[in-house]
Protein backbone atom coordinates (compact mmCIF):
# COMPACT_ATOMS: atom_id res chain seq x y z
CA UNK A 1 0.00 0.00 0.00
CA UNK A 2 3.06 2.23 0.86
CA UNK A 3 4.00 1.68 -3.02
CA UNK A 4 1.16 3.13 -4.16
CA UNK A 5 0.54 6.32 -2.20
CA UNK A 6 4.23 6.61 -3.37
CA UNK A 7 2.84 6.60 -7.02
CA UNK A 8 -0.38 8.47 -6.34
CA UNK A 9 2.18 11.23 -5.28
CA UNK A 10 3.93 11.24 -8.38
CA UNK A 11 0.51 11.64 -10.69
CA UNK A 12 -0.48 7.66 -11.11
CA UNK A 13 -3.33 5.89 -10.43
CA UNK A 14 -5.07 2.53 -10.88
CA UNK A 15 -7.28 1.54 -13.25
CA UNK A 16 -8.85 -1.78 -14.29
CA UNK A 17 -7.77 -1.83 -17.65
CA UNK A 18 -10.69 -3.41 -19.75
CA UNK A 19 -9.52 -5.81 -22.61
CA UNK A 20 -7.42 -7.22 -19.96
CA UNK A 21 -8.84 -10.88 -19.69
CA UNK A 22 -7.89 -11.42 -16.08
CA UNK A 23 -9.17 -7.89 -15.02
CA UNK A 24 -5.79 -7.09 -13.41
CA UNK A 25 -5.46 -3.32 -12.00
CA UNK A 26 -2.96 -1.70 -14.27
CA UNK A 27 -0.26 1.39 -13.46
CA UNK A 28 -1.39 4.20 -15.91
CA UNK A 29 -0.22 8.10 -15.68
CA UNK A 30 -2.59 10.73 -15.43
CA UNK A 31 -1.78 13.19 -17.76
CA UNK A 32 -0.64 16.84 -16.44
CA UNK A 33 -3.13 20.09 -17.29
CA UNK A 34 0.28 21.36 -19.05
CA UNK A 35 0.01 17.94 -21.06
CA UNK A 36 -3.02 17.69 -22.20
CA UNK A 37 -2.87 21.79 -23.76
CA UNK A 38 0.28 20.96 -25.20
CA UNK A 39 -1.42 17.68 -26.91
CA UNK A 40 -5.00 19.58 -27.85
CA UNK A 41 -3.12 22.87 -28.60
CA UNK A 42 -0.92 20.99 -30.89
CA UNK A 43 -3.67 18.66 -32.53
CA UNK A 44 -6.00 22.15 -32.93
CA UNK A 45 -2.74 23.80 -34.58
CA UNK A 46 -0.61 22.25 -37.25
CA UNK A 47 -0.27 18.04 -35.88
CA UNK A 48 -1.90 15.71 -39.26
CA UNK A 49 -3.21 12.68 -37.37
CA UNK A 50 -1.08 10.11 -39.26
CA UNK A 51 -1.03 12.13 -42.34
CA UNK A 52 -4.65 11.35 -42.88
CA UNK A 53 -6.85 14.28 -41.49
CA UNK A 54 -6.97 18.27 -42.30
CA UNK A 55 -7.23 21.38 -39.84
CA UNK A 56 -11.45 20.59 -39.30
CA UNK A 57 -11.02 16.90 -38.58
CA UNK A 58 -7.86 17.68 -36.54
CA UNK A 59 -9.71 20.53 -34.31
CA UNK A 60 -12.71 18.28 -34.14
CA UNK A 61 -10.28 15.33 -32.99
CA UNK A 62 -8.81 18.11 -30.17
CA UNK A 63 -12.33 18.89 -28.61
CA UNK A 64 -13.27 15.24 -28.53
CA UNK A 65 -9.91 14.78 -26.43
CA UNK A 66 -10.17 17.57 -24.15
CA UNK A 67 -13.52 16.91 -22.99
CA UNK A 68 -12.74 12.81 -22.43
CA UNK A 69 -9.59 11.78 -20.63
CA UNK A 70 -10.32 8.18 -21.22
CA UNK A 71 -10.18 8.89 -24.70
CA UNK A 72 -7.16 11.23 -24.88
CA UNK A 73 -5.31 8.54 -22.68
CA UNK A 74 -5.68 5.63 -24.75
CA UNK A 75 -4.96 8.31 -27.96
CA UNK A 76 -1.34 9.39 -26.06
CA UNK A 77 -0.46 5.45 -25.23
CA UNK A 78 0.32 5.41 -28.81
CA UNK A 79 3.97 7.12 -30.02
CA UNK A 80 3.49 10.22 -31.20
CA UNK A 81 5.57 12.78 -32.35
CA UNK A 82 3.99 16.81 -31.76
Amino acid sequence: MKEIDQLNQHNCFLIEHKSDATNKKRLVWRHTILQRVAIISALKRTFSYDGKIGEKQRIKLAEKLESNEEELNEWNKVDRHI
